[in-house]
Protein backbone atom coordinates (compact mmCIF):
# COMPACT_ATOMS: atom_id res chain seq x y z
CA UNK A 1 0.00 0.00 0.00
CA UNK A 2 1.94 3.24 -1.12
CA UNK A 3 1.16 6.83 -0.06
CA UNK A 4 0.16 7.90 -3.32
CA UNK A 5 -2.34 5.40 -3.91
CA UNK A 6 -3.52 6.81 -0.69
CA UNK A 7 -3.51 10.56 -2.00
CA UNK A 8 -5.31 9.28 -5.12
CA UNK A 9 -8.13 7.37 -3.06
CA UNK A 10 -8.81 10.71 -1.31
CA UNK A 11 -8.46 12.98 -3.79
CA UNK A 12 -11.20 11.01 -5.31
CA UNK A 13 -13.65 12.66 -2.44
CA UNK A 14 -13.41 15.75 -4.43
CA UNK A 15 -12.52 15.20 -8.09
CA UNK A 16 -14.47 11.69 -8.59
CA UNK A 17 -12.97 11.29 -11.91
CA UNK A 18 -9.71 10.74 -9.58
CA UNK A 19 -11.44 6.82 -8.72
CA UNK A 20 -10.59 5.49 -12.12
CA UNK A 21 -6.99 5.97 -11.77
CA UNK A 22 -7.13 4.46 -7.75
CA UNK A 23 -9.81 1.92 -9.20
CA UNK A 24 -7.23 0.61 -11.76
CA UNK A 25 -4.45 0.60 -9.49
CA UNK A 26 -6.23 -1.24 -6.83
CA UNK A 27 -7.61 -3.75 -9.72
CA UNK A 28 -3.78 -4.25 -10.60
CA UNK A 29 -2.99 -5.33 -7.31
CA UNK A 30 -5.27 -8.71 -7.20
CA UNK A 31 -4.75 -9.59 -10.75
CA UNK A 32 -8.49 -7.62 -11.64
CA UNK A 33 -8.92 -6.22 -15.11
CA UNK A 34 -11.30 -3.38 -14.19
CA UNK A 35 -13.52 -2.45 -11.27
CA UNK A 36 -16.81 -0.71 -10.63
CA UNK A 37 -17.63 1.58 -8.09
CA UNK A 38 -21.14 2.23 -7.32
CA UNK A 39 -23.57 4.66 -4.53
CA UNK A 40 -26.85 3.13 -4.77
CA UNK A 41 -29.61 4.83 -3.32
CA UNK A 42 -32.34 2.90 -2.41
CA UNK A 43 -35.00 5.47 -2.08
CA UNK A 44 -34.84 6.01 -5.80
CA UNK A 45 -33.50 2.54 -6.67
CA UNK A 46 -31.03 3.93 -8.73
CA UNK A 47 -27.29 4.97 -9.13
CA UNK A 48 -26.22 8.59 -7.28
CA UNK A 49 -22.71 7.30 -9.23
CA UNK A 50 -21.70 4.88 -11.41
CA UNK A 51 -18.03 4.27 -12.96
CA UNK A 52 -16.78 1.68 -14.65
CA UNK A 53 -13.16 1.22 -14.92
CA UNK A 54 -11.22 -1.22 -17.69
CA UNK A 55 -12.23 -2.86 -20.98
CA UNK A 56 -16.23 -1.64 -20.41
CA UNK A 57 -18.17 -0.11 -22.93
CA UNK A 58 -18.78 3.62 -23.01
CA UNK A 59 -22.10 2.89 -22.51
CA UNK A 60 -22.06 0.59 -19.85
CA UNK A 61 -22.56 3.46 -16.69
CA UNK A 62 -26.00 4.27 -18.93
CA UNK A 63 -27.27 1.39 -19.37
CA UNK A 64 -26.38 0.12 -15.46
CA UNK A 65 -28.49 3.32 -14.44
CA UNK A 66 -31.20 3.01 -17.23
CA UNK A 67 -31.99 -0.63 -16.60
CA UNK A 68 -29.26 -3.24 -15.36
CA UNK A 69 -28.91 -2.23 -12.36
CA UNK A 70 -32.13 -2.95 -11.37
CA UNK A 71 -32.02 -6.14 -11.78
CA UNK A 72 -27.86 -6.91 -10.72
CA UNK A 73 -28.08 -10.47 -8.18
CA UNK A 74 -24.61 -9.41 -7.02
CA UNK A 75 -25.44 -5.74 -6.03
CA UNK A 76 -28.66 -7.22 -3.54
CA UNK A 77 -26.08 -10.26 -2.49
CA UNK A 78 -23.36 -7.77 -1.53
CA UNK A 79 -25.91 -5.65 0.47
CA UNK A 80 -26.37 -7.52 2.68
CA UNK A 81 -23.46 -9.02 3.90
CA UNK A 82 -21.44 -6.59 6.60
CA UNK A 83 -19.54 -3.36 5.62
CA UNK A 84 -16.15 -4.51 4.96
CA UNK A 85 -16.64 -7.99 3.86
CA UNK A 86 -15.48 -9.14 0.62
CA UNK A 87 -17.56 -11.47 -1.19
CA UNK A 88 -16.97 -13.52 -4.23
CA UNK A 89 -19.77 -13.48 -7.12
CA UNK A 90 -19.03 -17.31 -7.66
CA UNK A 91 -20.50 -17.88 -4.56
CA UNK A 92 -23.89 -16.61 -5.36
CA UNK A 93 -23.55 -16.60 -9.25
CA UNK A 94 -22.60 -19.90 -10.55
CA UNK A 95 -22.39 -21.34 -14.16
CA UNK A 96 -25.92 -22.52 -14.24
CA UNK A 97 -26.96 -19.35 -12.97
CA UNK A 98 -24.92 -16.89 -15.52
CA UNK A 99 -25.58 -19.20 -18.43
CA UNK A 100 -29.23 -18.17 -18.02
CA UNK A 101 -29.07 -14.66 -17.02
CA UNK A 102 -30.43 -12.11 -18.30
CA UNK A 103 -27.49 -9.83 -16.37
CA UNK A 104 -24.54 -11.77 -17.42
CA UNK A 105 -25.53 -12.87 -21.01
CA UNK A 106 -26.61 -9.67 -21.88
CA UNK A 107 -24.65 -7.39 -19.94
CA UNK A 108 -21.69 -8.23 -18.12
CA UNK A 109 -19.94 -10.21 -20.24
CA UNK A 110 -20.91 -8.53 -23.76
CA UNK A 111 -20.81 -5.04 -22.34
CA UNK A 112 -18.02 -4.62 -19.04
CA UNK A 113 -16.29 -7.53 -20.36
CA UNK A 114 -15.93 -9.74 -17.13
CA UNK A 115 -17.27 -12.90 -15.62
CA UNK A 116 -15.90 -12.83 -12.30
CA UNK A 117 -15.49 -10.61 -9.94
CA UNK A 118 -15.39 -9.93 -6.49
CA UNK A 119 -17.34 -6.78 -4.41
CA UNK A 120 -17.72 -5.05 -1.15
CA UNK A 121 -19.85 -2.76 0.67
CA UNK A 122 -17.48 0.35 1.79
CA UNK A 123 -20.32 2.51 3.61
CA UNK A 124 -23.95 2.56 4.06
CA UNK A 125 -25.78 6.03 5.52
CA UNK A 126 -29.24 6.69 5.29
CA UNK A 127 -30.76 4.49 2.35
CA UNK A 128 -26.98 4.70 0.40
CA UNK A 129 -24.48 2.23 -0.51
CA UNK A 130 -21.36 2.64 -1.48
CA UNK A 131 -19.98 -0.69 -3.46
CA UNK A 132 -16.91 -1.56 -5.22
CA UNK A 133 -17.05 -4.65 -7.46
CA UNK A 134 -13.12 -6.19 -9.24
CA UNK A 135 -13.38 -7.99 -12.02
CA UNK A 136 -11.77 -10.41 -14.43
CA UNK A 137 -12.20 -11.08 -18.29
CA UNK A 138 -14.16 -14.19 -19.55
CA UNK A 139 -11.97 -17.00 -20.91
CA UNK A 140 -10.55 -19.94 -20.89
CA UNK A 141 -8.18 -18.94 -17.87
CA UNK A 142 -10.31 -16.90 -16.34
CA UNK A 143 -10.91 -17.80 -12.45
CA UNK A 144 -13.15 -17.19 -9.63
CA UNK A 145 -11.33 -14.34 -6.50
CA UNK A 146 -9.88 -16.55 -3.99
CA UNK A 147 -9.42 -15.51 -0.52
CA UNK A 148 -5.66 -15.65 -0.75
CA UNK A 149 -6.56 -12.70 -4.27
CA UNK A 150 -7.87 -10.26 -1.70
CA UNK A 151 -4.75 -9.92 0.55
CA UNK A 152 -3.46 -6.94 -0.66
CA UNK A 153 -6.15 -4.97 -0.62
CA UNK A 154 -7.31 -6.02 2.73
CA UNK A 155 -5.54 -2.70 4.56
CA UNK A 156 -6.63 -0.84 1.88
CA UNK A 157 -10.44 -1.34 2.80
CA UNK A 158 -10.76 0.72 5.65
CA UNK A 159 -9.43 3.70 3.11
CA UNK A 160 -11.59 2.52 0.53
CA UNK A 161 -14.90 2.45 3.40
CA UNK A 162 -13.58 6.42 4.34
CA UNK A 163 -13.45 7.77 1.49
CA UNK A 164 -16.70 5.86 -0.19
CA UNK A 165 -18.37 7.49 2.99
CA UNK A 166 -17.06 10.82 2.60
CA UNK A 167 -17.85 11.03 -1.74
CA UNK A 168 -21.32 9.65 -0.90
CA UNK A 169 -22.12 12.78 1.95
CA UNK A 170 -20.63 15.25 -0.68
CA UNK A 171 -22.76 13.72 -3.55
CA UNK A 172 -25.68 14.20 -1.37
CA UNK A 173 -25.17 17.59 0.21
CA UNK A 174 -23.64 18.67 -3.55
CA UNK A 175 -27.10 17.66 -4.99
CA UNK A 176 -29.20 19.23 -2.09
CA UNK A 177 -27.36 22.64 -2.96
CA UNK A 178 -28.37 22.51 -6.77
CA UNK A 179 -31.88 21.78 -5.42
CA UNK A 180 -31.94 24.83 -3.39
CA UNK A 181 -29.86 27.11 -5.86
CA UNK A 182 -33.01 25.90 -8.42
CA UNK A 183 -35.64 26.62 -6.00
CA UNK A 184 -34.19 29.96 -5.28
CA UNK A 185 -34.13 30.83 -9.14
CA UNK A 186 -37.70 29.96 -9.61
CA UNK A 187 -38.72 33.03 -7.55
CA UNK A 188 -39.00 36.85 -9.05
CA UNK A 189 -37.80 38.10 -6.04
CA UNK A 190 -33.99 38.81 -6.19
CA UNK A 191 -31.77 37.11 -3.73
CA UNK A 192 -28.57 37.96 -2.54
CA UNK A 193 -26.66 36.66 0.53
CA UNK A 194 -23.60 39.06 1.68
CA UNK A 195 -21.00 38.18 4.26
CA UNK A 196 -20.55 41.23 6.94
CA UNK A 197 -18.63 42.72 4.94
CA UNK A 198 -20.61 42.78 1.36
CA UNK A 199 -18.75 40.24 0.26
CA UNK A 200 -21.16 38.26 -2.25
CA UNK A 201 -21.58 34.77 -1.56
CA UNK A 202 -24.96 33.89 -3.48
CA UNK A 203 -27.11 35.31 -6.06
CA UNK A 204 -30.10 34.27 -7.59
CA UNK A 205 -30.99 34.73 -11.05
CA UNK A 206 -33.12 37.14 -10.72
CA UNK A 207 -30.43 39.26 -8.72
CA UNK A 208 -27.98 38.42 -11.27
CA UNK A 209 -30.55 40.32 -14.13
CA UNK A 210 -30.78 43.45 -11.58
CA UNK A 211 -26.87 43.79 -11.16
CA UNK A 212 -25.98 43.92 -14.28
CA UNK A 213 -28.53 46.42 -14.97
CA UNK A 214 -26.95 49.90 -14.93
CA UNK A 215 -30.37 51.18 -13.44
CA UNK A 216 -30.89 49.16 -11.00
CA UNK A 217 -30.38 50.05 -7.50
CA UNK A 218 -27.36 47.44 -6.57
CA UNK A 219 -23.88 46.67 -7.97
CA UNK A 220 -21.21 43.87 -7.60
CA UNK A 221 -18.17 46.27 -7.60
CA UNK A 222 -14.85 43.67 -6.76
CA UNK A 223 -17.18 40.97 -5.02
CA UNK A 224 -18.77 43.70 -3.12
CA UNK A 225 -22.60 44.46 -3.30
CA UNK A 226 -22.84 48.06 -2.62
CA UNK A 227 -26.03 50.59 -3.48
CA UNK A 228 -25.67 52.71 -6.38
CA UNK A 229 -26.73 55.70 -4.67
CA UNK A 230 -23.66 56.60 -3.24
CA UNK A 231 -25.55 58.70 0.09
CA UNK A 232 -27.19 55.58 1.15
CA UNK A 233 -24.01 53.17 1.32
CA UNK A 234 -23.17 53.50 5.05
CA UNK A 235 -26.76 53.05 6.40
CA UNK A 236 -26.72 50.13 3.46
CA UNK A 237 -23.82 48.39 5.34
CA UNK A 238 -24.69 49.22 8.47
CA UNK A 239 -28.11 46.93 8.19
CA UNK A 240 -25.88 43.93 6.49
CA UNK A 241 -23.46 44.11 9.64
CA UNK A 242 -26.38 44.01 12.27
CA UNK A 243 -27.92 41.33 10.12
CA UNK A 244 -24.81 39.14 10.38
CA UNK A 245 -23.55 40.43 13.65
CA UNK A 246 -26.43 40.54 15.83
CA UNK A 247 -29.08 38.53 14.23
CA UNK A 248 -31.03 42.12 13.42
CA UNK A 249 -33.35 42.89 10.57
CA UNK A 250 -34.02 45.42 8.57
CA UNK A 251 -35.32 47.17 5.86
CA UNK A 252 -34.26 50.15 3.21
CA UNK A 253 -35.67 52.06 0.40
CA UNK A 254 -33.12 52.68 -2.45
CA UNK A 255 -33.19 54.41 -5.61
CA UNK A 256 -32.48 52.66 -8.91
CA UNK A 257 -29.41 54.01 -10.61
CA UNK A 258 -31.47 56.35 -12.81
CA UNK A 259 -33.42 57.58 -9.41
CA UNK A 260 -36.73 57.35 -11.01
CA UNK A 261 -38.00 54.69 -9.38
CA UNK A 262 -37.44 52.93 -5.62
CA UNK A 263 -37.03 49.33 -4.61
CA UNK A 264 -37.62 47.59 -1.05
CA UNK A 265 -34.43 46.07 0.61
CA UNK A 266 -35.39 43.39 2.88
CA UNK A 267 -32.37 42.72 5.20
CA UNK A 268 -32.51 38.50 6.91
CA UNK A 269 -29.97 37.69 9.53
CA UNK A 270 -28.84 34.03 8.31
CA UNK A 271 -27.38 32.39 11.73
CA UNK A 272 -25.78 28.97 10.96
CA UNK A 273 -26.62 25.57 13.11
CA UNK A 274 -23.73 26.04 15.88
CA UNK A 275 -23.52 22.31 15.71
CA UNK A 276 -22.03 22.55 12.00
CA UNK A 277 -20.46 25.81 12.10
CA UNK A 278 -16.95 27.22 13.33
CA UNK A 279 -14.48 28.67 11.24
CA UNK A 280 -15.37 27.67 8.30
CA UNK A 281 -19.06 29.06 8.27
CA UNK A 282 -19.84 32.90 9.43
CA UNK A 283 -23.28 34.64 9.66
CA UNK A 284 -24.57 36.01 6.79
CA UNK A 285 -26.83 38.02 5.71
CA UNK A 286 -30.05 37.59 2.76
CA UNK A 287 -31.08 40.72 1.30
CA UNK A 288 -34.03 40.61 -0.70
CA UNK A 289 -35.14 42.91 -3.06
CA UNK A 290 -38.79 43.97 -4.34
CA UNK A 291 -39.12 46.34 -6.58
CA UNK A 292 -41.55 49.33 -4.91
CA UNK A 293 -43.45 50.03 -7.71
CA UNK A 294 -47.08 48.97 -8.13
CA UNK A 295 -48.57 46.05 -10.37
CA UNK A 296 -46.58 42.55 -11.20
CA UNK A 297 -46.09 39.96 -13.85
CA UNK A 298 -48.31 36.98 -13.15
CA UNK A 299 -48.26 33.71 -15.19
CA UNK A 300 -51.33 32.88 -17.08
CA UNK A 301 -50.85 29.50 -17.16
CA UNK A 302 -50.68 29.20 -13.19
CA UNK A 303 -53.64 31.29 -12.66
CA UNK A 304 -56.01 29.02 -14.34
CA UNK A 305 -54.72 26.18 -13.10
CA UNK A 306 -54.90 27.23 -9.48
CA UNK A 307 -57.81 28.99 -9.69
CA UNK A 308 -59.89 27.31 -13.08
CA UNK A 309 -60.03 30.83 -14.24
CA UNK A 310 -61.13 31.06 -17.73
CA UNK A 311 -58.68 32.63 -20.07
CA UNK A 312 -60.86 35.64 -19.73
CA UNK A 313 -60.85 35.82 -16.48
CA UNK A 314 -56.93 35.38 -16.19
CA UNK A 315 -55.82 38.34 -18.85
CA UNK A 316 -58.14 40.42 -16.56
CA UNK A 317 -56.44 38.99 -13.13
CA UNK A 318 -53.21 39.68 -14.29
CA UNK A 319 -54.22 42.53 -15.86
CA UNK A 320 -55.41 44.51 -13.07
CA UNK A 321 -52.19 43.11 -11.13
CA UNK A 322 -49.91 45.11 -13.56
CA UNK A 323 -51.69 48.11 -12.73
CA UNK A 324 -54.47 48.67 -14.82
CA UNK A 325 -57.40 50.32 -14.11
CA UNK A 326 -60.86 47.91 -14.58
CA UNK A 327 -61.97 50.67 -17.39
CA UNK A 328 -58.51 50.31 -19.03
CA UNK A 329 -58.56 46.53 -19.18
CA UNK A 330 -62.05 46.94 -20.93
CA UNK A 331 -60.92 49.23 -23.20
CA UNK A 332 -58.16 47.05 -24.15
CA UNK A 333 -60.03 43.85 -24.52
CA UNK A 334 -62.89 45.25 -26.27
CA UNK A 335 -65.89 44.43 -23.89
CA UNK A 336 -67.83 46.78 -21.66
CA UNK A 337 -67.14 47.75 -18.13
CA UNK A 338 -70.49 45.89 -17.14
CA UNK A 339 -68.60 42.81 -18.71
CA UNK A 340 -65.67 43.08 -16.67
CA UNK A 341 -67.28 43.78 -14.02
CA UNK A 342 -69.06 40.44 -14.27
CA UNK A 343 -65.39 38.79 -15.17
CA UNK A 344 -64.32 40.35 -11.87
CA UNK A 345 -67.20 38.96 -9.53
CA UNK A 346 -66.24 35.28 -10.96
CA UNK A 347 -62.04 36.11 -10.35
CA UNK A 348 -63.26 37.17 -6.61
CA UNK A 349 -65.57 34.56 -6.25
CA UNK A 350 -63.28 31.40 -7.51
CA UNK A 351 -59.89 32.86 -5.65
CA UNK A 352 -61.71 33.76 -2.45
CA UNK A 353 -61.15 37.33 -2.02
CA UNK A 354 -64.16 40.21 -1.59
CA UNK A 355 -61.75 43.10 -2.81
CA UNK A 356 -59.78 43.90 -5.62
CA UNK A 357 -57.01 44.84 -2.94
CA UNK A 358 -57.00 41.24 -1.45
CA UNK A 359 -56.68 40.32 -5.13
CA UNK A 360 -54.13 42.21 -5.48
CA UNK A 361 -52.08 40.64 -2.59
CA UNK A 362 -52.95 37.21 -4.16
CA UNK A 363 -51.26 38.58 -7.46
CA UNK A 364 -48.18 39.79 -5.65
CA UNK A 365 -47.62 36.78 -3.76
CA UNK A 366 -47.97 34.55 -6.87
CA UNK A 367 -45.47 36.66 -9.30
CA UNK A 368 -42.45 36.20 -6.84
CA UNK A 369 -42.65 32.32 -7.95
CA UNK A 370 -41.31 31.53 -11.90
CA UNK A 371 -43.46 28.92 -13.41
CA UNK A 372 -41.34 25.84 -15.18
CA UNK A 373 -40.36 26.59 -18.70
Amino acid sequence: MSAELLQVIYESCLEPERWEVAIRRIAEAVGADGGHLLLWDERSAGPLYSRHVGGASPHADRLYAEYYGAIDPRRRYVMTRPVGEWVGCHQVCDDQFVARSEFYQDYMIPTVGCRYMTGVRLAAEDGRHALLALGRRPGSEAKPFEEADLGPIRALTPHLALAAQLHSRLSWLQARSRLHDEALDRLSMAVVVVDRDGATHYVNRAAEGLLEDPAGPLACTSGRLVPRSGRHTCRFEALVRAAADRAEGGALSLPSGGGKKASHCIFVPLSPDRKWSGAWVRPMTMILLADAQSGCQVDLGVLQALFRLTPSEARLAAALASGMTLEAVASGSGVSVFTARAHLRAVFSKVGVNRQAELAAVMERLAQVQPID
